[in-house]
């Protein structure tokens, strides 16, 4: 079985030749980044996506991950809108997880108010 030797030199301490792996690593991050803001960052950033299906569902990538957001085409451009929940205030018991397909908090039982 062979020996393990330890590190001679800094590089082969740090895992970098001459920083060949770390150069590599971002330039590869850099590009990657690259590549994807113009497909996603539009929708993200605050900037104007344009539409033509006035008023059809838009698929938005990273609005997928939060289905509860629907975008849709408007005068034009891409909106999206979070459906306003109902208010919960007379609710005594809220479930704790949401049945598949709800985006609000769903009240399991309301409080009855007793007349005499």
């Amino acid at each position: 079985m062979g020996q393990l030797l330890p590190p001679r030199t800094k590089e082969e301490r740090t895992g970098r030749a001459a920083g060949g792996c770390y150069t590599q690593f971002v330039l590869m991050s850099l590009l990657m980044c690259a590549c994807m803001q113009p497909a996603v960052g539009n929708a993200l950033s605050g900037k104007v996506v344009a539409c033509t299906d006035e008023g059809a569902e838009v698929d938005v990538p990273l609005v997928k991950s939060y289905p509860c957001f629907k975008c849709y085409c408007q005068r034009g451009k891409v909106e999206c809108v979070k459906p306003r929940c109902p208010d919960l205030s007379g609710c005594h018991a809220v479930l704790f997880s949401r049945p598949e397909g709800h985006c609000c908090d769903v009240c399991k039982g309301k409080k009855k108010i007793m007349s005499c």
